[in-house]
């Protein structure tokens, strides 16, 4: 793989990784290119986070008006709240009126993952909304503050810390309470801000009120009709028919009622339909002013899953009814409880994740929205829905762009910390694409219910380009690394080469040993170099060694062949000097040659003489031997002196004989010694 081919990366349509760019940057480690710092904060999220984010998604239409039973949910639904607390969500500020999201709350709350819903109680002020909730919660202990007194002790917007959980939509369910409206201490302004915020970061809303629905009550909601003015769908759009689409579920609850459910006929019907007469019959619309019939219409516009559910007094002596804080359940009215769990049923399988522009928000995106209105209502203008909505986009884009960093940046550390060893080409690239598929799995994971919105990519794309840029550094030095150790292997193989040379190991009649050490320098470092500089790193070498070790091959070919010819010359002379004493050892081999041809012919000469004088001899020894046996026959009894005589002849042959015997012996010896000699 070349430089070239990675030039030509990029992402495919599910952005998995095909390759990076490698531009060059000089003198830099692994750690030089790695962000040690320290990791940044997380704000609640975890990988798990987004599992069940995005089920259900989608604008909510047209919303049913009726029950719908959902006992499944309640079934798999934990209620066990008791080691949980009140945490004031929403302050205000006593002097400045100014609202604040309290952070460590919001810090609480962030630990919950998965899917989340809100339930917020809203109603007059000493209604008991706090005492539905303990109630609805199954409290026990102390739970939102109940005070017997007429004064307000609910400031702001509180929320229980630990939620509720719907096992099978993974749905943690929240309750709110709310500060309670016409409060002397308060405006009417006031509570405009506090009903309008509490119904945009609600999922559920129950607006609880004593006695039955009459124009009084029907008054006491007038806050729904300013609701057009005080909550902005975006900058060009505000109809109400649009807002309904933002607005919770709506369920009233009617405390302290007495009435039987009738119609005008005397017909027993539901709560519901009890509610949905109140707000839509034309003979109580005519008896009433047109503030409330606007009401009503706005009741009707705004909120489409509406429900209504009635309760009893909780107790019937007065003197219970003022401490019911510190009443136990069987100091309270069953019908009362069995309405309550009638209520914690409904909720459960009505409430639903909280969403914003279809999108099912987790902890950290609801707290963005929160802190978003937040500060419109304190800067004088209303919550802005869209704009909302793009704040917590570009809030989440960038919590997600800066956890993927810091997810790329570890995986770094993990791979490439104080790493000395270089990586081969394949190696690396499979490394990287592995950090950068993980990455932009986890952006895209964060992001899941966004990734459409132009925010997302554009953080998308800018997190591109960091990895691009981290790749590109990493690939650089881990280059640079293969290129010095490209460099140190080179050293290595041709040292022995080096050394063959300053040996003398390569002369002329082994030169071939050269070039096998150097096929072999050539075959190794291409099975043992590494990256996109191996040929040039080898290029760059041998111009310098090549020429070197040649020059030094060459010089030490010469001193040898210097060597050889002073050692020819010495041995020519040594030749020379041989080759004269041969030649005088030669004439005097030729001058014994021929003394010993004449000695030869002498001996020879003297052989035959010997051999006449032998036949002589024998022949006077035959004559000697027939006159003796002559005699012997004639003359027996010779005297001793003759016979002496005939044996000092005998002697005198054999003394003959051997003479004879040693000349022929002598002439063998010289004839071998000029034989030997040539």
């Amino acid at each position: 793989m070349s430089y070239s081919q990675y030039s030509r990366g990029g992402y495919d349509h599910e952005d998995r990784y095909e390759d990076n760019r490698l531009p060059k940057v000089n003198n830099k480690r692994f750690e030089d290119v790695i962000d040690y710092s320290q990791q940044r904060p997380q704000t609640g999220y975890s990988d798990n986070n987004y599992e069940n984010q995005n089920q259900g998604g989608g604008i909510r239409g047209m919303r049913s008006t009726g029950y719908s039973d959902n006992s499944a949910a309640v079934n798999q639904t934990n209620f066990d709240a008791q080691d949980g607390q009140p945490l004031q969500l929403i302050k205000v500020d006593a002097r400045s009126g100014k609202f604040m999201l309290n952070e460590e709350a919001a810090e609480e709350l962030s630990k919950y993952e998965g899917n989340i819903s809100f339930v917020t109680v809203a109603g007059k002020y000493r209604t008991g909304k706090s005492f539905l909730l303990n109630k609805l919660l199954n409290l026990r202990g102390e739970g939102f503050t109940v005070d017997p007194t007429t004064d307000a002790c609910t400031q702001g917007i509180w929320i229980w810390s630990k939620p509720v959980y719907n096992e099978r939509d993974n749905l943690h369910i929240f309750f709110m309470d709310t500060e309670g409206a016409q409060s002397v201490e308060k405006s009417s302004t006031h509570d405009a801000k506090i009903f309008a915020l509490s119904l945009l970061i609600s999922s559920y809303f129950i607006y609880n009120s004593v006695g039955a629905i009459d124009e009084n009550s029907i008054n006491d909601l007038s806050l729904t009709t300013q609701l057009s003015r005080n909550i902005a769908i975006s900058t060009d759009e505000n109809s109400e028919h649009t807002l309904s689409y933002y607005t919770p579920k709506f369920l009233w609850a009617l405390r302290d009622f007495t009435l039987e459910l009738q119609d005008a006929r005397g017909k027993a019907i539901s709560s519901n339909q009890y509610l949905e007469n109140a707000l839509t019959d034309q003979s109580t619309h005519s008896k009433t002013n047109e503030s409330n019939r606007k009401i009503r219409q706005a009741l009707l516009n705004y909120f489409k899953d509406r429900e209504c559910l009635t309760f009893v007094r909780p107790a019937n002596d007065e003197n219970e009814l003022r401490r019911l804080a510190t009443l136990n359940n069987n100091q309270i009215r069953p019908e009362f409880l069995k309405q309550v769990h009638s209520l914690r049923d409904k909720v459960i399988s009505k409430a639903t994740a909280k969403q914003l522009k279809g999108v099912n928000l987790n902890m950290r995106m609801y707290f963005a929205m929160v802190n978003k209105y937040v500060e419109a209502i304190n800067q004088g203008s209303v919550p802005n829905i869209s704009t909302a909505w793009d704040h917590l986009v570009e809030n989440e884009c960038r919590e997600a762009y800066e956890q993927s960093t810091n997810l790329y940046d570890m995986a770094l550390r993990q791979f490439f910390f104080n790493e000395e060893k270089s990586k081969s080409i394949e190696e690396l690239y499979n490394i990287l694409k592995n950090i950068r598929d993980s990455t932009l799995e986890k952006y895209n994971k964060i992001t899941a219910a966004i990734e459409r919105n132009d925010v997302a990519q554009d953080y998308k794309n800018e997190l591109k380009e960091y990895i691009d840029q981290k790749e590109q550094e990493i690939a650089t030095v881990n280059e640079e690394q293969n290129q010095a150790n490209n460099e140190d292997l080179l050293r290595e193989l041709a040292q022995l080469i080096k050394d063959n040379i300053t040996t003398g190991a390569y002369g002329p009649k082994n030169i071939h040993d050269f070039h096998d050490d150097f096929d072999k320098l050539l075959s190794d470092y291409d099975a043992q170099g590494q990256g996109f500089t191996k040929s040039t790193s080898l290029i760059n070498f041998l111009k310098t060694f090549q020429p070197e070790a040649i020059s030094s091959l060459m010089l030490a070919l010469n001193k040898s062949y210097q060597t050889n010819q002073k050692n020819l010359e010495h041995d020519k002379g040594r030749f020379e000097e041989n080759e004269k004493n041969l030649k005088m050892n030669l004439d005097v081999l030729k001058e014994k040659e021929r003394s010993a041809a004449d000695e030869l012919e002498r001996v020879r000469k003297e052989k035959a003489e010997l051999a006449q004088k032998v036949s002589k001899l024998k022949d006077q020894m035959e004559r000697i031997k027939d006159e003796e046996e002559r005699k012997a026959d004639t003359e027996k009894g010779k005297s001793k002196t003759e016979q002496a005589k005939l044996r000092e002849k005998q002697i005198e042959l054999e003394e003959l004989q051997q003479r004879f015997d040693r000349l022929m012996a002598e002439k063998a010896k010289k004839k071998q010694a000029c034989c030997n000699i040539f």
